[in-house]
């Protein structure tokens, strides 16, 4: 890896996490063949769980792990030497793997099953 400089480094970040976002949401209805569904599931459900006082702290630390290790994953593409769109091309998929599990976690930590009245 090379340091690039912050401005073009900040510049690649912002790109990598623009990209990521249309790999793992994309806006056209067409273009859900990937992660189908999955990603916005997730991602809802793990919201759901940081508004819910009770699941508040295991949602959240999961969403926020995620959210630290994408901003690594999108650093660590934007040092890299090579053309960045291409890296995006080829790498981001791995990249969204490697975070699918945060997601999953956030995911479960907001569907915990409440105890049984008088326990």
């Amino acid at each position: 890896m090379h340091w690039p400089g912050a401005q073009t480094l900040v510049a690649g970040v912002g790109e990598a996490l623009s990209f990521a976002a249309q790999t793992a949401l994309p806006p056209g209805a067409g273009a859900w063949t990937a992660w189908g569904l999955a990603w916005p599931v997730l991602l809802a459900l793990g919201l759901s769980g940081v508004l819910r006082r009770r699941t508040r702290g295991p949602a959240g630390m999961a969403l926020a792990a995620a959210g630290l290790h994408l901003l690594a994953c999108a650093a660590a593409m934007a040092s890299m030497e090579l053309d960045l769109r291409w890296s995006l091309e080829v790498g981001m998929g791995r990249w969204l793997l490697h975070l699918l599990p945060w997601a999953t976690l956030a995911a479960a930590a907001a569907l915990e099953e409440r105890p049984a009245p008088g326990r």
